[in-house]
């Protein structure tokens, strides 16, 4: 289904390749979550920025019928340089429907990320599933 693979030259190859994969996302007329969940995961693997790594967590469907990810991110520059940054990602069942949380296991202060709790506020503006 996916064509291509994204040009390594360059962020307009990449952001090209997005938006051909979300083109074809949005021509896919039905999908299942877990079907869903693998794509986003290869996608993931195809264009994750430098220094985020996320894997399946081992015993999401033992512990809770969502799904769950682990996630690590390694800053190699500026003020944060060498700072690890645990978190994971969890979807609901009725994903796409709902956003993911995202939940930071280590202290992170941004704006959008909530100090009592790690979790990151998702709710924006344009929330979009590219299946209905």
């Amino acid at each position: 289904m996916l064509q291509g693979k994204p040009k390594s030259s360059g962020s307009s190859g990449t952001e090209e390749s997005k938006a051909k994969v979300g083109e074809q996302l949005q021509s896919v007329p039905c999908i299942d979550t877990d079907s869903l969940l693998m794509l986003e995961y290869y996608l993931l693997t195809k264009f994750c920025p430098s220094g985020v790594y996320i894997v399946p967590h081992y015993e999401d469907h033992i512990t809770s019928t969502d799904t769950v990810w682990d996630g690590v991110i390694f800053v190699k520059a500026g003020p944060y340089k060498h700072g690890k940054f645990w978190f994971f990602i969890c979807f609901p069942e009725d994903y796409p429907k709902s956003w993911p949380r995202v939940q930071f296991h280590s202290l992170v202060y941004h704006p959008l990320v909530n100090p009592q709790d790690g979790s990151l506020d998702l709710r924006v503006p344009r929330w979009c599933c590219y299946v209905g």
